[in-house]
């Protein structure tokens, strides 16, 4: 018997440059999981985002550095959701430029 591993359906998500409107991820279950940028997507900053509660407070996720968890995407690419965010319950995405991306979830 080998390891399971499966993702659930791709997500599309319209992420927005403003916290309160992008939309929120839920992650608790996950161990991971893929963003996928469209060809017709901007180069752009992504941050992280986390908070215990769909509706509550959303703080900006650190490392163990205690550098804001960043990731710099490119056009028609694909990056692994960050480490960091295991075990957040709900994530946002938080882009530099308004963009819609294609978001696999890993359970």
């Amino acid at each position: 018997m080998g390891i399971q591993r499966y993702a659930a359906n791709s997500i599309s998500l319209d992420l927005n440059t403003t916290l309160a409107t992008t939309p929120a991820i839920p992650y608790g279950s996950c161990s991971g999981g893929t963003i996928h940028m469209p060809s017709t997507a901007s180069t752009s900053p992504l941050t992280f985002y986390s908070s215990s509660t769909v509706d509550g407070t959303y703080v900006v996720i650190h490392d163990a550095a205690d550098v804001a968890v960043t990731r710099t995407v490119t056009v028609s690419k694909a990056y692994a959701m960050p480490d960091e965010c295991f075990g957040c319950y709900f994530v946002k995405i938080v882009p530099g430029v308004n963009c819609t991306i294609t978001l696999t979830l890993k359970g």
